[in-house]
C-alpha cells in the first residue's frame, strides 16, 4: 500500500542571485558571463549586526569544471534590504567596480559591464534587477489602498471642520462693524 507524506516545509530563508556580464555590447545582447567578476554584499543579520559576504563568479575555469554562471547568496533569515552591493571586474582602469544599494531579497541582478572606448570608469555600466512577485503582493496593495481611503477620509473631515471654523469666524467679523454708525 503507498504511503503519501505531506510537504509542510516552509521556506523562510532568503537568498540574492547576481550575474555579471563580459559586457561586449550595450544591452542588445548580453554576452557571456564573466569569470574572475567579484561580488560583495553588506547586510544586517537578525541580532543587528553587519556583516558582509564576498563571492567570485566562475572560480575556476581549468580541467572542465562546471560551475553555475551565476552567484548565489545565501542571506539566511533576515528579511531586511542589502544595503550595499559590489560588482568588479578585473579591469586595467582606476574605478573598475561597481557600487548599487538598497537590493531586495529574493531578488536577481544582472550587472552589465560595457564601457565605450572613451570612456575608462564605470559610469556606463548598467544593473538590472529582476523581482518575482510573491503571494502577499495583493494584500500588500489591499492594504495600501485601505490606508489610502482611511487617509482621504481624515483629509476631508479636517477640511470640513476648517471651513466651519472660518465660516464662524467671517461671521463673528460682520458683527462687529456697527452699520449705524456708519
Amino acid at each position: 500500500t503507498p504511503h503519501f507524506v505531506i510537504n509542510n516545509f516552509f521556506n523562510d530563508a532568503f537568498f540574492i542571485k547576481s550575474l555579471v556580464s563580459n559586457g561586449v555590447d550595450d544591452l542588445e545582447a548580453y554576452g557571456v558571463s564573466y569569470p574572475g567578476a567579484s561580488l560583495k554584499f553588506t547586510v544586517l543579520d537578525t541580532s543587528g549586526i553587519k556583516r558582509s559576504h564576498q563571492i567570485s563568479q566562475l572560480s575556476q575555469s581549468g580541467y572542465l569544471s562546471l560551475q553555475t554562471p551565476y552567484c548565489l547568496f545565501g542571506l539566511g533569515r533576515t528579511n531586511n534590504y542589502v544595503e550595499e552591493m559590489f560588482a568588479g571586474v578585473s579591469r586595467h582602469q582606476a574605478k573598475n567596480y561597481f557600487f548599487y544599494e538598497g537590493v531586495i531579497p529574493n531578488s536577481q541582478l544582472v550587472f552589465l559591464p560595457y564601457q565605450p572606448h572613451d570612456i575608462q570608469d564605470s559610469s556606463s555600466w548598467k544593473v538590472e534587477l529582476y523581482i518575482k512577485p510573491a503571494d502577499y503582493v495583493p494584500w500588500v496593495l489591499g492594504v495600501l489602498v485601505a490606508a489610502s481611503i482611511v487617509m482621504a477620509i481624515v483629509v476631508v473631515v479636517l477640511r470640513t471642520m476648517e471651513k466651519r471654523e472660518d465660516e464662524m469666524e467671517r461671521r463673528k467679523a460682520l458683527h462687529i462693524i456697527n452699520f449705524d454708525a456708519l
